[in-house]
């Protein structure tokens, strides 16, 4: 029988309820109908080392990251031999700056003036499964797909730290989303889960034919069921949605992850982190994760481009895998979703001078939106200070970006 219980999701580090909760996070986890919990969360608020890296650094060190808690993983004898998804989001004022791997999600929520869920839009464009990574996985000698699964076993084609199944890796798909154009008066809403909360979206995928697309529904479903967003806090609907899942026939844990990233009328200043990582065969390795990756991100987002450039498991050093998956990698820009487009606002300047070095931007890697040419850069072109000489209105992005961190810091209550 299910275990019906939900638990506050706890999260790494020196974090205390207060703190987390003033930047409009929370997270909810329900066993289902598993006898023990698998599934791991973390979140941090970074300090303002990272404002010098632009949202594809960011993407490209989200990769590197993975690929270097995976190798600890393999080499740490005392761990269990089993893997875990993963999803991290890098909040970057703006920029939602996204790394997946296998079948967990994220998802934008946006929310009109009067509080009401119009659009949902879940950031991975893809999930990790064996049938669609076929080719690839045959790629290995005596590895075969069967029942929709690695050797008939398991269920997804990438994850961290599993060290049973060689074509399982640990490359990430990254995806960059830009909230700037959103209008001023709406707000967004991260919402980050396992496959377990996914997992109750079986019927809308069928009916669509679509898993992105069925996904999407479902939560858009579930977040007007569960309320105007200036009645219900972050912690409220995340239990909401927990519950959610197992009403729509979910067996599995589940874990749902909510962060407000803009609220009305207000600049994004939130600079940080969330990621949920889910084991398959125990919790050690999603453990392992949850506790690691805010370290591992900070000494990523401190080094200088050449010095990460020369890293074994850089972007660049792995061109040819990073590229495999992100050759394509552009910002999409969350409003063109919306049936209201509406301008820049001066209280969304705070994103101009980053657009310009974000890559689809023809200030980008010199009019190429694509990262190859970028990645034979020995000198990056990606360094933020230097875009910003560019901008006439430098002095007064730094002061918007001041403010919006001022008003991040303040800000205790739920305001909706």
């Amino acid at each position: 029988m299910p275990n019906n219980s939900t638990e506050t999701m706890p999260v790494p580090g020196d974090n205390p309820n207060e703190e987390i909760s003033k930047h409009r996070y929370a997270g909810s986890q329900l066993k289902g109908g598993r006898n023990y919990q698998e599934d791991t969360a973390a979140w941090f608020k970074s300090d303002s080392a990272s404002l010098d890296l632009t949202p594809l650094q960011i993407g490209q060190r989200l990769w590197t990251a993975y690929r270097q808690i995976d190798a600890e993983i393999l080499r740490d004898k005392t761990l269990e031999k089993v893997g875990s998804t993963a999803v991290t989001t890098v909040i970057k004022n703006n920029f939602l700056i996204t790394a997946l791997l296998a079948d967990a999600a994220a998802f934008a929520a946006v929310y009109n003036e009067s509080g009401e869920v119009i659009d949902v839009y879940r950031l991975n464009s893809r999930e990790h499964k064996p049938e669609l990574e076929r080719a690839r996985i045959m790629e290995y000698e005596d590895y075969y797909v069967l029942n929709g699964r690695v050797w008939g076993r398991l269920a997804v084609s990438r994850a961290i730290g599993d060290a049973f199944f060689l074509p399982v890796i640990a490359d990430s798909d990254i995806s960059i989303v830009d909230l700037s154009n959103i209008p001023i008066g709406y707000s967004v809403k991260l919402i980050s889960s396992s496959d377990g909360f996914t997992d109750g979206a079986r019927k809308q995928i069928k009916l669509l034919n679509d898993v992105k697309k069925g996904q999407e529904n479902y939560l858009k479903e579930a977040i007007a069921a569960a309320g105007n967003a200036e009645t219900i806090s972050e912690d409220q609907l995340s239990e909401h949605l927990v519950y959610w899942a197992i009403t729509n026939g979910s067996s599995d844990n589940v874990t749902v992850a909510v962060q407000t990233v803009k609220r009305p009328n207000k600049v994004p200043g939130f600079i940080g982190m969330s990621g949920i990582y889910d084991g398959h065969g125990g919790q050690q390795v999603s453990a392992y994760i949850a506790t690691h990756i805010k370290d591992k991100l900070k000494t990523l987002f401190t080094m200088s481009e050449e010095d990460y450039q020369k890293l074994e498991d850089s972007a660049f050093s792995q061109e040819k895998a990073f590229l495999r998956d992100n050759a394509d990698l552009k910002v999409f820009d969350l409003n063109t979703r919306l049936k209201k487009p509406e301008p820049v606002s001066e209280t969304s300047a705070a994103s101009d001078a980053e657009k310009i070095s974000a890559p689809g931007n023809a200030g980008f890697f010199q009019a190429n939106s694509s990262p190859k040419k970028g990645l034979k850069r020995t000198v990056s072109v990606l360094d933020l200070k230097t875009v910003q000489t560019n901008v006439s209105d430098t002095e007064d992005v730094k002061q918007l970006n001041k403010k919006a961190r001022q008003d991040d810091d303040s800000s205790s209550n739920f305001v909706p």
